[in-house]
């Protein structure tokens, strides 16, 4: 599926990808690693995009997510240069998985996820900014993963799984 943008990010190079991989110590999972090469990456699609979300977290607040929209596919630029202060705050507080990287961004501060490390290499995951448990005495955010939700195996399944909201 292609997804077209207003915002179209340049081509990366190999070497450019080699770069950050090592900057991770990681390898990027394969069908990520082979998108980001095409180019196809940007911000603001041309049409609002969604995809499904599985596997609801814990929370009752998360049982009503459906589908999120996407509203940026990160560049490699991007992912190298933002990724400490995109994530950092989330990270520091524990709320962000450290085998995850934020490879795309929605309304209101969500995340789009891909593990590069671990038994759930190359899996896809959405993360809600704004739902965690709220267990402490003074009703604090308080980390935990029940705001992150499956999306799907891989990249290559994500991008088949598109499609363009309609409002009802």
């Amino acid at each position: 599926m292609e997804v077209a943008f207003h915002y179209k990010s340049k081509n990366p190079t190999e070497l450019r990808v080699q770069k950050f991989e090592k900057k991770l110590g990681l390898s990027l999972p394969n069908a990520f690693r082979k998108y980001l090469l095409t180019g196809n990456i940007g911000s603001t699609p041309v049409e609002d995009w969604c995809y499904r979300i599985g596997k609801p977290g814990k929370l009752d607040s998360m049982k009503e997510w459906e589908e999120a929209l996407v509203d940026v596919f990160c560049s490699i630029k991007e992912l190298d240069d933002n990724y400490k202060d995109m994530s950092s705050a989330e990270r520091e507080r524990g709320w962000l998985p450290n085998e995850m990287i934020a490879i795309g961004d929605g309304p209101g501060g969500n995340h789009l996820l891909i593990c590069i490390d671990g038994e759930h290499t190359g899996k896809v995951y959405f993360w809600a900014n704004d739902l965690f448990e709220t267990e402490d005495a003074h009703d604090e955010m308080v980390p935990g993963y029940n705001n992150i939700c499956f999306v799907a195996n891989n990249f290559d399944e994500f991008i088949e799984g598109l499609y363009i909201f309609e409002d009802d």
